[in-house]
């Protein structure tokens, strides 16, 4: 399937990397493999708004591994779903990622993104 696919998952990679999101997912479209299964769900994640991508991830259909736990705890950050991005943070450290700076920077990202909310609610009763 890899194989099948290498033309257009690199076409598509190189979309990706110029932030061409739609144009990546597009050239994905009819691709069998997972790494274009997982490049076309994720450019079309960041090529739409993220109220779309959230009725997507209903329908998510990959494989339960560890890249899908960092695909949608980076999503559930991204949409302010901080309860289901920490679940799945705290997943990944007991699958044996729990000296990756990377989760360990997105747990603080979330927490602030909680301490940001909390200060705009507060703010907004207050009317500060």
């Amino acid at each position: 399937e890899d194989a099948q696919d290498l033309d257009a998952l690199t076409l598509a990679k190189s979309y990706f990397d110029l932030k061409e999101y739609d144009r990546a997912a597009y050239f994905l479209k009819g691709c069998c493999s997972q790494k274009a299964y997982f490049l076309y769900m994720y450019s079309r994640y960041l090529g739409f708004s993220g109220l779309l991508s959230l009725l997507q991830l209903k329908s998510l259909s990959l494989p339960d591994c560890w890249i899908k736990d960092f695909f949608m705890a980076h999503m559930y950050t991204e949409l302010q779903m901080i309860k289901e991005a920490l679940q799945k943070y705290q997943n990944l450290i007991e699958a044996g990622f729990s000296k990756s700076t990377y989760i360990i920077s997105q747990i603080a990202v979330a927490y602030h993104n909680i301490r940001g909310f909390s200060n705009l609610l507060f703010g907004t009763v207050l009317n500060v």
